[in-house]
């Protein structure tokens, strides 16, 4: 395959966040630009804080202004009418050889969708939420409205889009995406840098008061659950349970989370680390990672949880299911069921022996997701989508 040039969109990148996407977008191009397989050309958003020009990893980004509509909608949402004119001025210079966006749902993502069209480039999509059921009946009408319309149009105009998991590519063909333009392509973890430690690794049984430790990890914002993991602690304590809640990473529901573990927080058994570059040893120091999302794709925290040797507690949501098996490799509770949560959480802190199955079994589970394969397949799935659109246009040529 030959070296590709190209233009990539997303509405966040590293350092700014903390979620999967981002992680995603560094491994995948990280690896492409390192081997030589590709030179990438990142258009993302970013306040007035990031540089509007970076590079991480060989990978060049340049950043548009965006307004955050994070704290209205308590979700993951921008507007960006910056992004238009970067993204042409982006195309015009770079001279790509393919566009390759990310999340339908991304601002970023139908100003690359009109850069593919209006220069006649192949388009790669890479899907990174699957079923908004679990969503409340407000979020989830206006998602829905916007997949019907937008995202639906998005699909249909990908030569490709990639799906983080079998779950997605459902989801996917619900909106008009068809074989042969649907790839699934896993998400990876890192289990070099997340791996046991003593806390996973040394068998003992906590002690008289010692606090069972949860961590709950990702972006603040509605749908990944962070409040109900904060009311089923409150449950625990209350029950006098000795357990402790850390919460890692940042986003529009910060306030609105503390205020609602304030009282907890006072009393040490709620923690808010914000957003760590270290979260490999926050979660090593835990013994249960929680992820009680309403949405998902394949949850990359719950694979860091997993590949440290955690027992894990995911929403049976999205691809949850495709890594975690229920009572083998984790606990899977229903969505939004406070009970389930609760139940869950208690049955690990009073079973020692199965957060350790669970963990070992976990660990091992974790094997098949490397960000090698993850980069590989998804390299491959760009190269099929210029392959697809060239094929396209030769058919669509007048004969001579």
């Amino acid at each position: 395959m030959s070296r590709l040039r190209v233009l990539a969109f997303s509405d966040v990148a590293l350092p700014e966040g903390s979620g999967g996407v981002e992680r995603q977008i560094e491994e995948v191009y990280g690896r492409w630009v390192a081997a030589g397989d590709a030179e990438v050309l990142l258009v993302a958003l970013g306040d007035q804080s990031l540089p509007r020009r970076d590079v991480r990893r060989g990978v060049r980004i340049v950043r548009a202004s965006q307004l955050n509509l994070g704290r209205l909608t308590g979700m993951q949402a921008t507007l960006s009418w910056g992004v238009w004119p970067l993204a042409f001025k982006a195309a015009r210079v770079f001279r790509p050889d393919v566009v390759h966006a990310h999340t339908l749902f991304y601002a970023s993502s139908p100003a690359a969708a009109a850069i593919a069209r209006r220069e006649d480039l192949p388009l790669a999509l890479t899907a990174h939420i699957g079923s908004l059921d679990a969503l409340p009946g407000p979020q989830r009408a206006a998602s829905r409205l916007y997949e019907s319309t937008i995202g639906r149009a998005l699909v249909r105009q990908a030569d490709v889009t990639i799906c983080v998991g079998e779950s997605v590519r459902r989801h996917i063909e619900g909106l008009g995406g068809r074989e042969p333009h649907l790839r699934v392509v896993p998400n990876g973890v890192d289990r070099g840098r997340f791996h046991p430690g003593p806390r996973q690794l040394i068998e003992r049984e906590r002690g008289a008061g010692e606090p069972l430790i949860i961590v709950s990890a990702g972006r603040l914002i509605f749908n990944k659950g962070h409040h109900a993991v904060i009311d089923a602690v409150r449950a625990l304590d209350e029950d006098g349970l000795p357990v402790e809640l850390r919460i890692a990473g940042d986003g529009p529901m910060r306030d609105e989370l503390e205020q609602r573990a304030a009282d907890l927080t006072a009393r040490g058994v709620v923690t808010f680390l914000g957003q760590r570059d270290d979260i490999e040893d926050v979660v090593r120091d835990a013994d249960v990672f929680v992820r009680a999302s309403m949405t998902e794709s394949m949850p990359m925290g719950v694979l860091e949880g997993m590949a440290t040797g955690l027992a894990v507690v995911a929403s049976d949501v999205g691809s949850t299911r495709e890594i975690v098996e229920d009572g083998r490799t984790g606990l899977l509770v229903r969505p939004e069921q406070p009970v389930d949560l609760v139940e869950a959480l208690r049955c690990l802190a009073s079973d020692a022996a199965l957060r350790r199955e669970l963990g070992r079994n976990a660990r091992e589970a974790t094997e098949r997701f490397s960000w090698d394969a993850s980069a590989a397949g998804t390299l491959e799935a760009v190269h099929e989508a210029v392959r697809l659109h060239r094929a396209r246009s030769a058919a669509s040529e007048p004969v001579r």
